[in-house]
């Protein structure tokens, strides 16, 4: 078999698992490594048959997911044998800086997006601690030194 043959049936050969919103009318497959950056995923899984769709939390579109996924992604393939908490653990804002990708990423987000993504990737919904705390951090940027009434206007209450 050709190297192309080789890595296209690895891919096929990949677990998936169906992410679906909250009514079921919207689905997507990603490879379960990937739904596995979701710490509420990777108890799901663990629990239930693969076979099964995973319904997003309450609050959290499809959207919102996608807007994720790439992050979910990027983490699954570069830093596959971390999990999201011993990354955090690790990560001290005094003197750690997100790699190159990640600040893109966090950088690509006006700040309407990443106010809500911060509250999809909480304990409460998708629960992707890493991400959260450096979206945090990118929040509490956008708001330092800002009014109420400033704050009001950057996440459009």
């Amino acid at each position: 078999p050709t190297f192309l043959t080789l890595v296209k049936s690895k891919m096929t050969d990949e677990k998936m698992v169906t992410i679906c919103n909250d009514d079921g009318s919207n689905s997507i497959r990603i490879p379960i490594n990937v739904a596995t950056q979701s710490l509420l995923f990777k108890k799901i899984i663990k629990r239930n048959s693969v076979d099964e769709s995973i319904y997003l939390a309450y609050g959290v579109t499809m959207n919102t997911f996608k807007t994720i996924l790439p992050w979910m992604t990027y983490y699954a393939k570069h830093y596959p044998d971390t999990s999201q908490l011993e990354r955090l653990k690790a990560f001290d804002p005094k003197i750690s800086v997100p790699d190159a990708w990640e600040l893109a990423f966090l950088n690509s987000l006006d700040p309407k997006t990443l106010f809500t993504v911060v509250n999809a990737t909480s304990i409460y919904a998708l629960d992707v601690p890493f991400l959260m705390h450096l979206l945090c951090m990118c929040c509490a940027m956008h708001i330092k030194d800002k009014s109420p009434n400033e704050i009001r206007e950057i996440i459009k209450l």
